[in-house]
């Protein structure tokens, strides 16, 4: 099977699902077949499929370039505080990450870290959310959590927060010091509405 004249993929059946196509995108699809004494046909006919409209993407961080980071850090209460380091290698499929190490701190943390700027729920419907988090050590609760009257710059304690929904963020089952992950995919957070920021508190 080809896509534009180049070798996508090949199948024994008659039917196949081709991925990772841009959405909106008019594509150009031929096919050779190959028979049992391996004689290779001409190339069949060409017809133009053009993908569906995607997901729009509302907010997407994997943290590789720290400078441009989506989030913001916000300590309300300890001498830690959440780092991007484009070194520290937690991240998914050992991406980047923005991580938060509470060794020998000496007050509990109390730490945000908040998108920089507030997400509109109101211009799409559906909305789902995906994301991956880990846990080395410690038994401290992260909560992700939405506001619709943060102002983008206070204490974020001094704002309303809700859960987010259909959303809970397990605490690390052992004290040892292996990486533990949890991942989300694709949750259902359709029902928040109006303009929001969200925020991981630890």
């Amino acid at each position: 099977i080809y896509i534009n004249g180049i070798k996508v993929k090949s199948s024994t059946s008659t039917s196949t699902t081709i991925t990772n196509l841009d959405s909106e995108t008019t594509y150009v699809v031929t096919v050779k077949a190959r028979d049992i004494a391996s004689n290779l046909s001409d190339e069949s006919n060409s017809i133009n499929v053009t993908t569906l409209v995607g997901p729009k993407i509302l907010l997407f961080d994997d943290f590789e370039d720290c400078a441009n980071s989506k989030f913001v850090a916000v300590s309300e209460a300890s001498n830690k505080n959440w780092l991007c380091e484009p070194t520290n290698l937690y991240g998914e499929n050992d991406s980047n990450s923005t991580y938060m190490n509470g060794y020998q701190e000496d007050v509990a943390s109390k730490d945000w870290l908040i998108t920089k700027n507030p997400i509109n729920f109101d211009t799409d419907l559906g909305e789902k959310l995906s994301f991956y988090a880990g846990a080395a050590y410690g038994n401290s609760p992260l909560v992700l959590v939405y506001s619709s009257n943060y102002d983008g710059t206070g204490n974020p304690i001094n704002f309303n927060w809700t859960s987010v929904p259909n959303i809970t963020i397990p605490i690390k089952s052992n004290k040892t010091g292996s990486l533990e992950i949890f991942t989300f995919k694709d949750i259902d957070i359709g029902a928040i509405t109006g303009t929001v920021y969200f925020a991981f508190k630890y």
